[in-house]
């Protein structure tokens, strides 16, 4: 009794090897096959984006044109609750109240959230206009240009509307010290921290 086995070698060529009962093994005959890897991608996908997650190029672009959706919507959330606390403080008996410099920050604030609001919506209408021309890396870059932009909006969207308030119940001295503080911490958080865990991956 013998069994006739199928190696493939490499990817390259198949090899029939014949194996008896006793276990000898011999080859029967070599089959030549496509010289193509079997790992290979068709054409139009692109070549081996060479990060490790065995994906093409334009499977890596469509992973992180999701990513930086997935960016825009927690940033959005966050955007919108301001947004929607600010935009109901003028209607509130005391704003009357506030000096000009409350107001000017206050104006200024709703300002931010208003050209963040307006920003998230730009990948939207890129994307619109790019879709089926097939240049979804043009697609990612303004993507990542975006929610760049609109990450430090939404910091000083943060910093302002807490420093308002600290302003309205407290004073100006210890909105002062807040922002202060506050300030620091969202550049150690979104500059400093983040470019520290880039280095270290790189080491």
């Amino acid at each position: 009794m013998s069994w006739t086995w199928f190696v493939e070698l490499d990817g390259h060529r198949r090899e029939s090897i014949q194996e008896d009962a006793m276990g000898h093994t011999g080859n029967k005959n070599e089959v030549a096959v496509d010289a193509k890897p079997l790992n290979t991608r068709d054409a139009a996908d692109g070549q081996d984006a060479g990060t490790g997650r065995n994906e093409t190029r334009n499977e890596q672009r469509d992973r992180n044109w999701n990513d930086l959706l997935q960016e825009l919507r927690v940033m959005q959330t966050g955007a919108q609750i301001i947004a929607g606390f600010l935009l109901t403080l003028p209607f509130q008996q005391k704003f009357s109240e506030l000096d000009s410099l409350a107001v000017v920050l206050y104006l200024v604030l709703v300002a931010l959230a208003a050209a963040a609001t307006c920003l998230m919506l730009v990948p939207v209408a890129i994307h619109r206009q790019l879709f089926g021309l097939q240049v979804k890396n043009r697609l990612v870059t303004a993507g990542h240009h975006v929610v760049g932009i609109v990450l430090a909006l939404v910091g000083l969207l943060v910093l302002g509307t807490t420093t308002l308030i600290f302003y309205v119940v407290l004073g100006p001295m210890e909105a002062a010290v807040v922002a202060s503080l506050l300030g620091f911490a969202l550049i150690a958080a979104l500059l400093v921290y983040p470019r520290l865990a880039r280095n270290k991956k790189a080491e």
